[in-house]
Parts: C-alpha cells; sequence; structure tokens
C-alpha cells in the first residue's frame, strides 16, 4: 500500500513540474475554440438550437480539448502526454469556472458528477492528441531519416 502513495506522490510532482506556459498555451486555444463553439448557435439563429445543435457542440469541445493535447504535446516533445493533459484539464477547470460562476441555484450531486465527467473526457481527449502529436513527430523524424542525403547529378 506503500508503494501505491508514492506513485501517487511522484505524480503530482510530475505535474508541478510541468511546464505551464506550453500548457497554457494549449488550454488557451482550447477554451477559444470552447467559446466560438458555444457562440455559433446565437450568430447562426434560432434555427441551431435543439439536441443536434448540443451534440455537435459537444463534439467541437472534445476536438478543443484534442486540439489543447496536440498542441502541448508538440511544444514539449520529451513529456508530450503529461502536458496534454494538463492543457486539457486546464481548459476544462477555465470553462467550469466560467459555467459555474454564472449559474444562479446552488451546486448539486448532478453538478458535481457532470463537472467530474467532463474533467475524465478533457483529460482523455488531451491525452490522445498528445499521443497523436508524439505519433506525428516520430513519423516525420522517420521520414527526414529515411529520405538520406540529397545527391546533386553533375549532369545538368
Amino acid at each position: 500500500m506503500a508503494g501505491g502513495g508514492a506513485a501517487g506522490w511522484a505524480i503530482v510532482v510530475d505535474m508541478i513540474a510541468l511546464d505551464w506556459r506550453v500548457t497554457g498555451r494549449g488550454a488557451v486555444v482550447a477554451v477559444a475554440m470552447i467559446l466560438l463553439g458555444a457562440l455559433l448557435p446565437t450568430v447562426i439563429g434560432p434555427s441551431a438550437q435543439g439536441t443536434a445543435a448540443a451534440a455537435a457542440f459537444l463534439v467541437w469541445a472534445v476536438l478543443a480539448f484534442v486540439a489543447a493535447g496536440f498542441i502541448a504535446g508538440r511544444l514539449r516533445l520529451d513529456t508530450p502526454l503529461a502536458h496534454g493533459v494538463g492543457a486539457a484539464l486546464l481548459a476544462a477547470l477555465v470553462m467550469l469556472i466560467i459555467t459555474l460562476a454564472g449559474r444562479a441555484e446552488p451546486s448539486t450531486v448532478g453538478t458535481l458528477i457532470r463537472s467530474l465527467t467532463i474533467l475524465a473526457v478533457a483529460a482523455a481527449a488531451g491525452a490522445a492528441g498528445s499521443l497523436l502529436a508524439d505519433r506525428v513527430h516520430r513519423w516525420q523524424r522517420a521520414r527526414r531519416r529515411d529520405a538520406g542525403p540529397v545527391e546533386v547529378s553533375s549532369t545538368d
């Protein structure tokens, strides 16, 4: 049991050691995307209201969290997963604070469960984005390595 506690503290220490500028950059992009997605039904008009608009917004929000993870993962190639998840969680926390601050009714257990679900989805999407960033980086590096030196012909 003591080993599990030590591993838990190691994760906390690693989170504190994040490059918060990189994490913040990814989070800013995600928050901007989510705010844009929230404003689009207002701009488009009443025809964009309802369940379809809500589903489209949820997909857009998940893509925003993936983008946060991708950006943070690309900027810190040594630890893409930690920075990608951190960026998506930071964006989700900012959006939850904005959302909950604007509510008139008190928070309930349902609000807590909904918030925890959003954080879990954000973490998973941020991880997916950071893993995608790592995969793209590895693919580009392998392509450069396979290309080799360029040969110049002397028969111009």
